[in-house]
């Protein structure tokens, strides 16, 4: 029983980390397809309408929907992380 607990208790701990963000991917992303559409402009205007990391996931998943770009959860992810880290700032 205490194996299974131990066990338990290591994936637990480390799951978090088996899915985190890598903004690098994202960036490569970013550069591929959202700058088809719009330039660097949109993140860095004073009026954004993005006013923390949810709406920013939601507005990346958008665009994703709206080009049938077909990612997955961990590519909205990264985009997500890399447009924080660069431009955003979210805690």
């Amino acid at each position: 029983m205490k194996r299974i607990t131990a066990l338990a208790l290591t994936l637990f701990i480390a799951a978090p980390s088996l899915g985190a963000a890598e903004p690098e991917k994202g960036k490569a992303l970013n550069q591929q397809h959202c700058l088809q559409c719009h330039g660097g402009e949109v993140m860095t205007r004073p009026d954004r309408r993005v006013q923390d990391r949810g709406q920013l996931r939601n507005q990346v998943s958008r665009c994703e929907q709206n080009l049938n770009l077909r990612w997955f959860e961990d590519d909205i992810d990264n985009v997500t992380e890399f447009l924080n880290r660069d431009f955003y700032h979210f805690p």
